[in-house]
C-alpha cells in the first residue's frame, strides 16, 4: 500500500495511491482487511477525508467515484459533492456500478441534502443518464478554450 496523509486547507487528508495484492492471495479479504487498517490509521491521525486513486487500466476495479461530503459545525452532512464516476470500459455491467457508486455517494437518500456535482464530462454518458433519471439537471457548462500565442 502507498498512502499518505496531508493537510490541505486546514483539514487533514488521506490519500491512497495505489494497493496491491499479489494474484495468489486476490478474493481472500486480504485487500479489504488492508483497507480496513490504513482507515483506523487515518481515524487515529485525525484525518477528515480519505481519497483513493485507482488505475483506470485495472480490470480487477469495475469502477470508482470521486466525491467530498461537507458537514457542518455539529457534525451533521449537508452537502454531497460529485466530481468523477466511472465504470471500466467494456464491462457489460457498466449502468449497475455506476448506479451502485451513485447511491453510495448520494445517500443517504432520505436525509436533507444537497447533492450536486460540478465538472462531470458529458461524454460520460452513463453517469449523465443515471443522474439525469434521478431527477438532477444541468445549471451552468464549463467550455474549455484555447488560443495560440505564437
Amino acid at each position: 500500500m502507498l498512502n499518505g496523509i496531508w493537510n490541505r486547507g486546514g483539514r487533514k487528508i488521506g490519500w491512497n495511491g495505489g494497493t496491491g495484492v499479489a494474484p495468489k492471495h486476490r478474493r481472500s479479504g486480504v485487500g479489504q482487511a488492508l483497507i480496513e487498517a490504513t482507515l483506523q490509521i487515518y481515524r487515529e491521525q485525525g484525518v477528515e477525508l480519505a481519497a483513493l486513486v485507482a488505475i483506470r487500466e485495472n480490470v480487477q476495479a469495475g469502477g470508482y467515484a470521486l466525491y467530498r461530503r461537507i458537514f457542518d459545525e455539529q457534525g451533521r452532512q449537508t452537502t454531497a459533492l460529485l466530481f468523477q464516476c466511472e465504470a471500466s470500459p467494456g464491462r457489460a455491467d457498466r449502468e449497475a456500478i455506476v448506479a451502485s457508486a451513485l447511491a453510495h455517494v448520494f445517500a443517504p437518500l432520505d436525509q436533507e441534502l444537497h447533492r450536486l456535482t460540478v465538472n462531470l464530462p458529458v461524454a460520460n454518458e452513463a453517469t449523465t443518464r443515471i443522474l439525469q433519471s434521478a431527477g438532477f439537471s444541468t445549471l451552468a457548462e464549463q467550455v474549455f478554450m484555447t488560443r495560440p500565442l505564437a
